[in-house]
């Protein structure tokens, strides 16, 4: 590490190092500070880094430099102006030194690694353990296997519960993997709806579900979603009346295999004629004729 790159660019970004704060830290601490003045403006990582280097052609908006002067007790002129000289003395003298052994030289170092440790502290957090997926894969088999037996709009209120539960977890933080097979688990569900709420007459309710879960089976990269779905979310295909569609889909089945992304999974949801004797016309007059 050199001396220029412990040198601070700007008295902001050497009032945070003092304080021992990360980037993400200051980015929140902001966040927060703006609340607690009823201002409503954010800061992006981008912006965070030009306001460290002072790479600005003047002052950010009145309500970030408001911001930073609560936040810090100085004027925003002074945060993006030149750090504090003693600072820059003491960074200068530690170049010509270069030794390793000197105290400001192994605090900078320390900093660094804490950062570091932090940053790995967040890329490991995960709200989705194993037997939450477990349990999901569980759920949508059971659900898809006893659909054709139970009544639709019972079901349709489980099936619904469980899909808001798999949208609130993939609006948290996991690993790859568990946000692919999340995305699966979320196309499966609102394919189930779409079939439940075609079953209950209300055709544009379930186009929409088939859409969302095209969109789920795209970022899940999972073929056999992806070609159910083909075949029920374009125009004609979610009644079945269609045949290229139904080809193209293998019939209407559902593959709810989450390690399968080229073909069928185990567990599938007929959707064809006659697949419920329940099941209620369309509300769409005009489409109802002809399915």
């Amino acid at each position: 590490m050199s001396g220029s790159e412990l040198l601070p660019r700007t008295r902001l970004e050497q009032l945070v190092r003092q304080l021992r704060r990360t980037r993400a830290e200051f980015q929140r601490d902001f966040i927060r500070t703006a609340d607690q003045l009823d201002e409503r403006i954010s800061v992006s990582t981008r912006h965070v880094a030009r306001w460290m280097a002072g790479n600005l052609g003047g002052l950010p908006y009145p309500a970030a430099c408001r911001v930073l002067e609560k936040m810090f007790g100085e004027s925003a002129e002074r945060l993006f102006g030149p750090p504090d000289p003693a600072r820059r003395i003491e960074v200068a003298t530690l170049e010509v030194l270069g030794s390793v052994d000197d105290p400001a030289v192994q605090r900078e170092v320390a900093m660094a690694a804490s950062e570091s440790a932090h940053f790995g502290q967040f890329a490991e957090q995960s709200n989705v353990g194993p037997h939450t997926l477990e349990q999901f894969r569980a759920d949508l088999v059971r659900i898809v296997t006893t659909y054709p037996n139970r009544p639709v709009y019972p079901l349709f209120v489980e099936v619904r519960a469980l899909r808001n539960r798999a949208f609130e977890l993939l609006e948290g933080r996991q690993y790859p993997d568990q946000s692919r097979e999340l995305y699966l688990v979320a196309g499966a569900l609102c394919g189930v709806l779409a079939n439940a709420s075609f079953d209950l007459g209300w055709l544009p309710a379930a186009e929409t579900h088939a859409r969302t879960a095209f969109l789920c089976a795209e970022l899940a990269g999972n073929n056999a979603l992806r070609a159910w779905c083909t075949g029920h979310a374009e125009p004609g295909g979610l009644l079945g009346r269609a045949a290229p569609h139904r080809r193209r889909a293998g019939g209407g089945r559902l593959a709810l295999c989450p390690g399968d992304r080229d073909g069928p999974g185990p567990v599938g949801l007929d959707r064809g004629p006659g697949a419920r004797p329940d099941a209620r016309p369309a509300r769409n007059p005009e489409r109802a004729g002809s399915c």
